[in-house]
Parts: structure tokens; C-alpha cells; sequence
């Protein structure tokens, strides 16, 4: 693909413009996004990366009984077996197909916003975002993936009906959120964690209210609707798996020549991860490490916002609920890629609401070296990709290091 055709894909994304000026450092971005987004998952295609870690979670199924996370392995006893050899690049080129639309997404509702170039180029590559499933290839396969995409098309479709000032169309996109949220639990239950962080945006923005959830029709549906989502979540955090139901779940996908993973033998889950948590926290190093991240993650989509500082403080609280995961379980460096997913849909969807025909801002020299140097930032560093990581460990270094060794 030649320069010319790069820099017209790039500025039709809204990621340069487009002008007859040759720019080294332009291209140069274009080709280093492109290698964090598809060079890894690639790898993982060839390789199949087939580590139980990675895949586990897609084979639960109902065959021996209820269990968490076991609708997808349903959905994937239906593939005819002449694709039993190939299930795991489907689910790899699956995933990378969602992050590309996560991305496309999201630079659509910057569009929406009239977001800067460079707050574009900082989001992709942000650490907890989009590199980091695919600079992990193990992480390639991870379900928040796909609620990573639905979050962002809910987000995009709540901004354009709060431009429209249309009430009616939020209500009806936030009953049809519900709707679909059973299914998203069933499939990965952290969805809850997006729902509610959503829900009380909606309701601390004034879009919806506890008259409207209690007299109206379609309150009530949705009041309804929110119950039964809560109800199978606690449902899935209180799950007792007896052997001979993981038996029949490991009897039932043998087909796909997969290695048992100690996400099947859990027979309280919750309790099992939460020692492994209480492990971690003893860890002093492992710790630090990932408060950092965690911070800095946190800082940076705060910082790409100065215009609504109060209104970013209002979605950080609104998100903060999500960290109950880190007690919970010990995949910490997901739980803060997912708590930077919903405080930046969140952002986004607040920012709408105080500035709904903002412009963007690219006279400002006072921004500038913040915005290179958080630039800077994100194109070197990375999250752990490991329980117990070392510093070094949080650079990309790393990972181009294991691509091309």
C-alpha cells in the first residue's frame, strides 16, 4: 500500500489530515498503530496460542448443569465437527474482528464529539485499552473483548440521541441494553458492571429518574429487566460446581482437543479467586506495580479532558464500583483495562452532556507537551501481562521482544 493510500485511510478515520505535505512522523505512527493492533493477533493465528488460560472460558457449557460463563461453549457444540480443527483461529480472527470494530467505533463517537486528532491517536494507544489484548496474545481471547464493542455502540448510540434531545430514544435504547444484558451475563458476567455504571450515568444525568422507573410502562419493563440481571449475577457469584458436572462439560467439547483448566474444577469460584487475590495483595512489588497502572491508566483518559473536570470526576465515581473485581478475582490487569473502557464510555457520555456542540480545541500551545508526552507514554508502556510481573514488564519493548523471537 503506498504512502498516498495510507495517509487517505488514515484521514477518512479522522486520524491525520488529509494534504499534499509528506510526513514522516505520520506514516511512522500509522505503521507502529498497525503493528500494535494486528502483528501480535496475527502471531496468535499462526501459533493458535492454544494456553487454557486464554481459551478456557469459551467451552463452559450447560451439558452437566448450570454454571457461569457456559453459554458460549452451548453455542459452540452447534459448529459442525469439520470445523473442530480450526475453532481456534475462528475465535482468534472473532476476537481481532472486534477489537478493529472497537476501534472504528470508538473513532466514530470522536467524530460525534469533535475530538482532537491527538486524543484519538492517545486512545489507541492507551496501555489498558485496545493494545492490550493484542499485545498479550493469551489475552486475544478474553470475552470483554466483545462487551468492550457492545459497551461502545451503546455509547455512540446514547450521544447521538442525547445531540437529537430525544428522551424516547434513549429510553428505548436503554431498554434494549436490559434486554440483551441477560444473554452478556450468561456470556461474561463482569457485563453487570458496565450495566450498572451506565444505569446510574443515565439516572445521575437526569435521562432517567425513579418516577419514570416506577409509573411508566416501559419503567417498569426496565425496572423489571434490571432485577433479573442482578438476580443472575448473584446467581453466577454464589455457584457451586459439583465434578461431575465439570465431567460432563469437559465429556461434551473432548471434540475440540482442548487441556482441562482450573476455570473448570472450581467449585465455588468466587472463593477460589479470592484467595489467590488475598496471595496477591501479600506481594508488595506485585502491588505497586499494578497501582501504577492502574493510576496512570486512570490519569491519562482524565487528563485528555480538561474542558469537564468536574463532569470526569462524576464518571470516575460512577465507575469506581468496578474495582470490587479486584477483590474478587486476580486477573487485575483486565479489571483495569475494563474499568478504563467504562470511565471512558462514560466520559464521553457526560461530555456530550455539557458541551453538546464543543469544538475542538488545536490552538491551545499549553496542552501541547502534555499531549506529547502522554503520547509518549502510551506508545511504550503496556500492562503486566503476568500474576507477579517486574517492572520491565510494563513496557511494549516486551511483547515486539517475544514477537520476533
Amino acid at each position: 500500500m503506498s504512502y498516498i493510500s495510507i495517509q487517505r485511510v488514515m484521514a477518512n478515520l479522522g486520524l491525520f489530515p488529509l494534504d499534499k505535505k509528506t510526513h514522516v512522523g505520520k506514516i511512522l505512527l500509522s505503521l507502529y498503530l498497525a503493528f500494535c493492533v494486528c502483528a501480535p493477533s496475527i502471531y496468535y493465528l499462526v501459533n493458535y496460542g492454544k494456553s487454557s488460560y486464554s481459551y478456557a472460558e469459551y467451552f463452559a457449557n450447560y451439558r452437566g448443569g448450570f454454571v457461569r460463563r457456559g453459554i458460549s461453549g452451548q453455542i459452540l457444540l452447534f459448529i459442525p465437527k469439520q470445523f473442530d480443527a480450526y475453532i481456534f483461529p475462528i475465535l482468534a480472527g472473532l476476537s481481532l474482528l472486534a477489537i478493529i470494530s472497537s476501534i472504528l467505533i470508538l473513532l466514530s463517537i470522536c467524530k460525534i464529539s469533535n475530538l482532537n486528532t491527538s486524543i484519538k491517536w492517545i486512545l489507541l494507544l492507551h496501555p489498558a485499552l485496545f493494545t492490550f489484548y493484542t499485545l498479550i496474545p493469551g489475552v486475544l481471547l478474553k470475552k470483554e473483548i466483545f462487551l468492550n464493542l457492545i459497551f461502545l455502540i451503546i455509547i455512540r448510540r446514547l450521544i447521538l440521541q442525547k445531540k437529537k434531545i430525544n428522551n424516547l430514544g434513549i429510553q428505548t435504547t436503554f431498554l434494549t441494553l436490559l434486554s440483551i444484558s441477560p444473554f452478556l451475563i450468561l456470556f461474561q458476567e463482569v457485563w453487570i458492571f458496565y450495566l450498572f455504571s451506565l444505569t446510574l450515568a443515565l439516572v445521575s444525568d437526569g435521562l432517567l429518574n425513579l418516577p419514570w422507573f416506577l409509573k411508566s410502562h416501559l419503567g417498569r419493563i426496565c425496572s423489571l429487566l434490571l432485577f433479573l440481571n442482578l438476580f443472575l449475577y448473584i446467581k453466577m457469584m454464589t455457584l457451586r460446581v459439583e465434578m461431575s458436572t465439570v465431567d460432563k462439560q469437559l465429556k461434551a467439547v473432548s471434540r475440540f482437543d482442548i487441556t482441562p483448566d482450573p476455570f473448570f474444577y472450581s467449585s465455588n469460584p468466587y472463593r477460589t479467586m479470592h484467595t489467590e487475590v488475598m496471595y496477591k495483595f501479600t506481594n508488595t512489588n506485585t502491588t505497586m506495580i499494578y497501582t501504577f497502572c492502574l493510576l496512570s491508566s486512570i490519569l491519562i483518559i482524565w487528563k485528555l479532558f480538561p474542558e469537564i473536570r468536574n463532569k470526569a470526576q462524576k464518571s470516575l465515581m460512577l465507575a469506581c464500583p468496578t474495582l470490587v473485581l479486584f477483590l474478587i478475582a486476580s486477573d487485575w490487569s483486565r479489571w483495569i483495562s475494563i474499568i478504563s473502557f467504562i470511565f471512558l464510555g462514560l466520559l464521553l457520555l457526560q461530555r456530550q452532556s455539557q458541551f453538546p456542540n464543543l469544538k475542538p480545541s488545536t490552538k491551545d500551545k499549553a496542552l501541547i507537551p502534555i499531549k506529547v508526552f502522554m503520547l509518549i507514554s502510551v506508545a511504550i508502556f503496556q500492562l503486566p501481562s503476568t500474576n507477579e510481573p517486574e517492572w520491565y514488564e510494563i513496557l511494549k519493548l516486551k511483547s515486539f521482544i517475544n514477537f520476533f523471537a
